[in-house]
């Protein structure tokens, strides 16, 4: 008798945005607020920075994000347009704190570089309207599924 066994792989559903806080002397700065915002869904997610001034928000669903860092006596800085992909981790890098009100917002509109796990693994988003746009028969989910890289 012939049996066979399949094997399922996992798939990531969440990614990860790293970076490092930093003061206008190029310190690094521990205690300090990091919020994420979905710039789709409106949602946050917060983290505090560590005693060397990096910061790390892991299961974080695929979404553009705002990353803005605050602490009291300086202005509040922001990344925007930060991109989340299944499985990736990205770093936004350094995030520099001026000193100056809580009321003052330092905006920074550079694109973050994505940087991908050292696993090799790769992910995909398969959006609703993809699949609408299919041309094959039924438009067919996993048929689909096999055409991404």
């Amino acid at each position: 008798m012939l049996t066979g066994t399949s094997v399922a792989f996992a798939q990531a559903t969440t990614g990860t945005i790293a970076g490092t806080v930093r003061d206008a002397q190029g310190g690094v700065v521990p205690g300090v607020t990091v919020t994420l915002v979905s710039e789709t869904r409106g949602t946050t997610l917060t983290a505090v920075t560590s005693s060397t001034g990096d910061f790390v928000v892991s299961n974080i669903p695929g979404d553009r994000y705002t990353v803005r860092v605050s602490l009291s006596g300086f202005k509040n800085t922001e990344r925007q347009n930060v991109a989340v992909t299944p499985g990736d981790r990205v770093s936004v890098g350094s995030l520099v704190l001026e000193q100056g009100a809580l009321s003052e917002t330092v905006t920074v509109s550079s694109e973050a570089a994505i940087i991908q796990a050292e696993t090799g693994e790769r992910s995909f988003v398969i959006s609703t309207e993809s699949v609408q746009n299919l041309p094959m028969a039924g438009r067919n989910f996993a048929s689909f599924a096999r055409l991404t890289p």
